[in-house]
């Protein structure tokens, strides 16, 4: 996968401890998780977190159309 440029919505304290807010992200992979997908997101200190892809706004609109048609493609729809 190709990194991909997101803003990450986030709603409580991430690992930097800067508290909720909106933080630049580069999403590096994208994994099933317990409820949903995750993304392995690095932030501009350089630290890897995962992050739900609900929280995560992708920043170029065609990478996110790429995103979905492969994923449309993944489930047979």
């Amino acid at each position: 996968m190709n990194t991909i440029a997101a803003i990450w919505h986030h709603p409580g304290t991430p690992p930097t401890g800067a508290g909720a807010g909106n933080y630049p992200v580069a999403i590096v992979a994208i994994m099933p998780g317990p409820i949903g997908q995750l993304a392995v997101v690095v932030d501009s200190t350089g630290r890897i977190s995962t992050a739900s892809t609900s929280e995560l706004e992708v920043v170029d609109a065609g990478v996110s159309d790429a995103i979905g048609r492969g994923q449309q493609r993944l489930t047979g729809r």
